[in-house]
């Protein structure tokens, strides 16, 4: 069977006007309600028309992997993960669903990404140098050792915690001002939880720029700096065109609101992360020579 066959043919009847906008043409007719949708009302991705999509969010689009019935442990959990590099192709199906599930799989990822986060940046016993080196700064215990890297992870934890509910209450509230679905506060929680795991991966204590950081020579080629920095921003990316795809096609915003109710919470987010770090500064190795973190004494 050729593509030609199995693909619908969308195209409306010469002259059709879109259902919404009378004064626009059509350019596509929407399989749930039979009537032509212009362009700024369809919605490709979902094979629907704005109106539709939200009378019925969830119906446009497959279950969460997370929440897939038909899937073992492991293929829900992977393809959770996996699911996260595609942030607008399930963005209605965070409608009807319960919050136990997406706390179930936050609870699985974000602390212990949030913990390793805080390792490196953290730790006064050991010095993280180029090339993956690790070594002591003076002469510590085992005890002291495994007490600070713990102190550390406490600290990572501690931050992102603060951070991603930062964003989670500040987002939530947004919506539920702003949304139109009548289940737009559990919708928009599920869909921070389910993503929470992205918010220890960036920032300026996340976990990836941390790790290639610690990756990196000492005199690294810039080429290999800026695909670097170019990696480090991938999550923020892929945690807010989420945010902003749920807050569209789910929650039921504007277009212009979509990216209010987002910009709004990572602002907030940025803040309390901040300040969380300048409150925190006593307990932080030496902020004086915060390359030591990163570089070793011999370089």
């Amino acid at each position: 069977m050729t593509e030609e066959e199995t693909t619908p043919d969308r195209t409306p009847p010469a002259g059709s006007v879109c259902r919404a906008h009378p004064d626009r043409p059509g350019v596509a007719l929407c399989p749930e309600c039979e009537r032509a949708a212009c362009l700024l009302c369809w919605l490709d991705p979902y094979d629907r028309c704005e109106t539709c999509l939200r009378v019925d969010p969830a119906a446009a689009v497959a279950t969460v992997p997370f929440e897939d019935a038909e899937r073992n442990a492991l293929g829900r959990f992977t393809g959770m993960l996996g699911d996260a590099f595609f942030p607008t192709r399930r963005a209605p199906s965070f409608v009807g669903g319960a919050v136990r599930p997406a706390a179930t799989f936050a609870l699985l990822t974000a602390p212990l990404l949030a913990m390793l986060a805080g390792v490196i940046p953290f730790t006064h016993t050991l010095r993280f140098g180029p090339t993956f080196a690790v070594t002591p700064i003076g002469a510590p215990t085992q005890d002291a050792l495994i007490f600070d890297i713990a102190r550390a992870a406490g600290l990572g934890l501690l931050v992102h915690v603060v951070a991603a509910a930062a964003l989670a209450v500040c987002y939530v509230s947004l919506i539920r001002a702003y949304g139109t679905h009548e289940e737009r506060s559990s919708l928009a929680i599920r869909a921070v939880l389910y993503r929470s795991w992205l918010v220890p991966l960036s920032g300026s204590a996340g976990l990836l720029i941390a790790v290639l950081g610690w990756s990196l020579p000492e005199d690294p080629n810039q080429t290999v700096v800026i695909l670097l920095s170019i990696v480090l921003v991938v999550p923020t990316i892929l945690l807010f065109v989420h945010l902003r795809a749920v807050a569209r096609f789910a929650a039921g915003t504007s277009i212009v609101m979509s990216f209010v109710v987002v910009v709004v919470p990572f602002v907030f987010m940025m803040a309390a992360e901040g300040l969380l770090q300048v409150g925190l500064a006593p307990l932080m190795p030496d902020v004086e020579r915060p390359a030591d973190l990163l570089v070793s004494e011999d370089g």
